[in-house]
């Protein structure tokens, strides 16, 4: 039996990341002050980017891209409810899978390897309690 897939022409697979993806570690570059966050997800990777986007979108501390945003890019804060606008977010973040994992503890043991190593700026010291010592 032959199946056949569609490819995704959603915004998120239009700027080169699979949306699907689940059990990955990224990493977001803001475009603006090249500063770097590092997260990961268990589900499908657009659920937590879409999580990202809303809190930028409305300027809110729900997600550290959207207090990045809201305290050193006010301009892109568009407070426009119930609507995604995916552009002005890809405006300001790039979004890279840098470690996919098979399973939710190896993503997470693996995001803070990625933390620990790269020590990106947006990314706060108590995401590695209990992880790292």
């Amino acid at each position: 039996i032959q199946i056949l897939f569609e490819k995704c022409e959603c915004t998120i697979h239009q700027n080169g990341v699979q949306c699907d993806r689940a059990h990955v570690v990224y990493k977001a570059t803001c475009t603006e002050c090249n500063v770097d966050y590092i997260g990961a997800t268990s589900r499908p990777l657009k659920d937590r980017l879409g999580e990202h986007e809303s809190a930028v979108r409305l300027g809110t501390d729900l997600s550290t891209l959207g207090e990045h945003c809201r305290s050193s890019h006010p301009e892109v804060v568009t407070k426009h409810l119930g609507t995604r606008d995916w552009d002005n977010f890809f405006s300001i973040y790039k979004i890279d899978i840098i470690r996919r994992s098979k399973d939710t503890l190896g993503t997470f043991l693996a995001e803070s390897q990625e933390i620990f190593r790269r020590k990106p700026a947006l990314n706060r010291k108590e995401e590695l309690n209990g992880f790292i010592h």
